[in-house]
């Protein structure tokens, strides 16, 4: 049934609606229907169904928790009841909600996991999540917006749900959630019952914690916490600094190295290698671990294999015949090899590209020449 206006008469909106969408239907020759959600769709002769979807982005403002009083209220009495699942191994995002969903619901005898899943995907799709929040900032070209795509909240509200929950997920590694969060380590899902009033609905919620949550360099130290007592201290620390000025982020000075008490030599490099020192066995095991992460680590070796060995023989062979064959292409290849050995176990990376390039050539020509004439 459509929608009718005051007087009995039928919606004139619905009615055009309908026209469209009829109108639509017989222009490929085929039935129509139009669902409630927005969603108007059409079977082709060939029996294959085309559906619309209809997406709305719509700004909202960050969370003042100076004005805002509720929304430091909602951190400190959530945050201590709310389901923390740190490493969560999930890829998929059907996968990470399942486990977030079975955790929450626990307490809930009335609402089932199909429910919330029905409302947090698109009608027809367990791939695309319905209503989210995320971080944006206008591109350098102003042309379009740049997405936060490390993380990613969303939200439901459900009529069977006697009050409202918050669960965090901290993903093992990096997932794809969609068309703007291709690269999400960190998920946070709201759901709150129907009936609540608009201070506590799932919208101003799900902003309170996306606020917090968008602070960049508090995310990165939420990635890095090793238990959950941890990871709510700093976001109850976090929403106290954010209450008292919300002008000014809070910003946590890290403690100086020892190194800097004493000199200032050197202090850059030993502070690079001892922050990623926790992370090199990390770093191999990122590359064989994962959806697709042995394929694409043998396809980017082969890659790099042919886009470094190249070039080498190329200015290898300039090499030999500007120095009279004092430097050839061994010479150049193992040169390369044996420096992009030692960057790539002292750059604090594993993945280092080093080639020979056209400057290097004429240097080394450059300098034999010198010799020769010194001689």
């Amino acid at each position: 049934m459509g929608k009718t206006a005051a007087n009995g008469a039928p919606d004139p909106q619905e009615a055009e609606k309908g026209s469209a969408a009829r109108t639509l239907g017989a222009a490929h020759g085929a039935r129509t229907r139009t669902d409630s959600c927005g969603i108007y769709s059409w079977h082709k002769d060939d029996g294959q169904k085309v559906n619309l979807i209809f997406t709305n982005d719509e700004k909202v403002a960050i969370k003042d928790f100076r004005s805002e009083v509720r929304a430091a209220m909602d951190v400190s009495h959530f945050i201590k009841e709310a389901q923390l699942l740190l490493d969560v191994d999930e890829t998929s995002v059907e996968g990470v909600l399942d486990r977030m969903l079975s955790a929450l619901l626990d307490q809930e005898p009335l609402a089932t996991i199909e429910e919330a899943k029905a409302t947090l995907f698109v009608k027809d799709s367990v791939t695309q999540l319905a209503r989210t929040i995320q971080g944006m900032c206008p591109s350098p070209d102003r042309d379009a917006n740049d997405y936060d795509q490390s993380w990613v909240a969303t939200m439901c509200q459900l009529p069977t749900l006697q009050s409202r929950h918050v669960a965090v997920a901290r993903l093992k590694h990096p997932a794809n959630f969609g068309r703007t969060a291709k690269y999400v380590k960190l998920f946070v899902l709201i759901v709150v019952p129907s009936r609540e009033k608009g201070t506590k609905n799932a919208l101003e919620t799900a902003r309170t914690f996306a606020t917090i949550v968008a602070d960049m360099e508090l995310r990165q130290r939420l990635l890095d916490v090793h238990d959950q007592e941890e990871f709510m201290q700093l976001v109850v620390s976090h929403t106290e600094a954010l209450a008292a000025d919300p002008a000014e982020p809070p910003h946590i000075e890290p403690e100086p190295l020892e190194d800097e008490k004493l000199c200032s030599f050197g202090v850059g490099v030993v502070s690079d290698l001892r922050r990623r020192a926790g992370f090199y066995l990390q770093d191999y095991i990122d590359g064989i671990v994962g959806n697709k992460s042995l394929q694409k680590t043998i396809s980017t070796t082969f890659f790099l294999y042919f886009a470094c060995i190249l070039p080498s023989i190329a200015f290898g062979v300039l090499n030999d015949h500007n120095t009279d064959g004092k430097i050839d292409v061994k010479k150049v290849i193992i040169g390369q090899a044996a420096g992009g050995l030692f960057f790539f176990v002292f750059g604090g990376q594993p993945l280092m590209v080093l080639l020979t390039t056209a400057p290097l050539a004429i240097y080394i020509k450059s300098e034999w020449t010198k010799a020769l004439y010194t001689r």
